[in-house]
């Protein structure tokens, strides 16, 4: 669901090292697409005998994609001290479609130990909302009926608007909802996560308490 250099990489050395066909089903992750960004990114830099089956649904598309999925393999934004995992929105329900339609499958996030945050829950953490109409200007070539009077709505400084489009970039899945973090340092667990939260916490206190 995003153009995340640790997710290609990762899946073109396993395709490389795997004498098996990986078939991908990736979400194109609007509005900017990083998920169409991520299989051009893999077809760009994958080798001529380098198996790969791709295959890009649409975000609501998800459970179809899931359909007989081994893994769900998510990057992250950002990690809670207690394992919950801030990633591209639509993450969560990608999980809770596969979960029903796979029952076996693995969710399973690539990250690097530097995401994991210090103390604190995901509540803490901001939620950004972003410019709406990085969504309605996807609308231009779907040739949307109204939409001049939806940007305008959003553009009114009137204080009376009528309509609100929501860009909100990341969402958390639970900790409980995961089965495994791969990091640079091996697999690990939400136990693992929490120890390394602890000791952010201490470093922190250590250089800045006293500042």
């Amino acid at each position: 669901m995003s153009s995340s250099s640790t997710i290609s990489s990762s899946l073109l050395e396993s395709a490389a090292a795997l004498d098996i066909t990986l078939d991908l089903r990736i979400l194109e992750s609007r509005p900017k697409c990083e998920g169409a960004s991520l299989a051009a990114k893999l077809l760009e830099a994958a080798e001529e005998k380098t198996k790969l089956a791709i295959t890009l649904y649409t975000d609501s598309s998800a459970a179809l994609a899931a359909d007989g999925v081994d893994i769900v393999l998510l990057g992250a934004d950002r990690i809670s001290a207690e394992g919950d995992v801030s990633n591209k929105t639509g993450s969560l329900p990608t999980i809770l479609s596969a979960r029903h339609v796979a029952p076996d499958v693995k969710i399973v996030i690539l990250s690097e130990t530097e995401k994991i945050a210090g103390p604190g829950s995901a509540s803490e953490h901001v939620v950004e909302d972003n410019d709406p109409l990085e969504v309605t200007a996807a609308w231009d070539a779907a040739g949307v009926r109204g939409q001049a009077a939806i940007e305008s709505s959003l553009r009114s400084g009137s204080g009376t608007k009528r309509v609100t489009v929501k860009n909100i970039y990341f969402e958390w899945v639970p900790a409980r909802l995961i089965d495994a973090y791969v990091t640079e340092q091996g697999l690990w667990s939400s136990k693992d996560i929490a120890r390394r939260s602890q000791w952010i916490g201490r470093e922190m206190d250590r250089f800045f308490k006293d500042l």
